[in-house]
């Protein structure tokens, strides 16, 4: 490996500093970019993240940029260097480099790092708290998040979609129940979080905060690396529509809540008729639910998200169930 401007010409007490590795017997073509202190730290970082030593490699070379000093960055107090590095690092892979969307980052970075230093706190956050907490570093993160969840479809760059505007909502709050709860692993709960992409902007920014986060939950430590990379493709992955043991767990577990929610005392006595009722008792032995009834169709999309169906998925189960 070269280093197409030596770190000496670069006069900036080893402040952060942009590096650019390219394979220059592809064109030039970049192969891998960050933000270190120093032309070793890059190095490190490259062989992590392509499991190869640049010095070995001839083709491979690297060039070092000032990061732009006219964008004066002010960060919150009590972060680190490390951290700073961070965010520079991320809102650099998320092309956010604005100095205001570098600062608003930075602010949603200090808030939810402190907030899981009172560890207690953030394990005992409602379903409701953390979407509330989630809605707030959104803003903070980019202004246009201010208006809500996004209105408008999503195509990943890779291939595939994001979920559909109108099914977000819903799918918010049973994501939100599941973070509360503890109950995934913190890789699932980023890749899920992005793969709702619920927002217009800012989510891989978020995603990072939220995987941060879940990290501490279960480890108690901060945890000072970008998270791992999003996975938008479930090619090789057996659909859970094909595991007969957890549709019969579904079902069941969607019979009960029927049953429970037009027996519930709290109901007025004429909230469902005869014929409402009725489908409910027969829906063990029949297996079909009007689709065209709002209650019984939402309760029968919540629990499937909280079975962690996919969206495709929930559509198949529809099919399955549904008439």
């Amino acid at each position: 490996m070269f280093t197409e401007k030596p770190e000496s010409e670069i006069e900036n007490n080893a402040e952060l500093r942009k590096y650019t590795y390219r394979d220059n017997s592809a064109g030039g073509v970049v192969i891998f970019e960050c933000v270190a202190k120093g032309i070793l730290e890059a190095d490190k970082l490259y062989q992590e993240k392509t499991g190869k030593n640049p010095e070995k490699q001839n083709h491979v070379g690297c060039s070092i940029e000032k990061l732009e000093k006219d964008l004066k960055i002010e960060f919150p107090e009590g972060l680190t260097d490390k951290d700073m590095q961070l965010i520079l690092q991320q809102c650099e892979n998320q092309d956010a480099t604005s100095k205001k969307q570098i600062e608003g980052f930075a602010t949603a970075y200090k808030l939810a790092r402190d907030l899981v230093s009172n560890l207690e706190t953030f394990i005992n956050f409602t379903a409701e708290d953390v979407e509330g907490f989630i809605l707030h570093l959104a803003e903070l993160i980019e202004e246009r998040n201010q208006k809500g969840y996004r209105l408008v479809p999503v195509s990943f760059f890779g291939g595939g979609t994001a979920l559909k505007p109108e099914l977000i909502p819903q799918a918010m709050k049973s994501y939100c129940r599941l973070y509360a709860n503890g109950i995934m692993e913190p890789t699932e709960a980023y890749n899920e979080f992005e793969k709702i992409h619920p927002f217009e902007d800012g989510n891989g920014r978020l995603g990072d905060l939220l995987w941060k986060m879940y990290l501490v939950r279960n480890t108690g430590l901060w945890p000072n690396q970008l998270p791992p990379k999003f996975i938008n493709q479930a090619e090789n992955i057996p659909s859970k529509i094909d595991n007969p043991e957890l549709i019969e767990r579904f079902v069941e577990t969607y019979a009960n809540e029927l049953e429970e929610m037009v027996t519930d005392p709290r109901q007025r006595r004429d909230a469902f008729n005869e014929n409402e009722i009725s489908i409910v008792s027969n829906f063990r032995k029949d297996r079909k639910i009007p689709a065209s009834h709002k209650w019984f169709h939402d309760l029968f999309v919540r629990v499937a998200q909280d079975f962690r169906f996919t969206h495709d998925e929930i559509e198949r189960l529809k099919k399955m169930f549904m008439e």
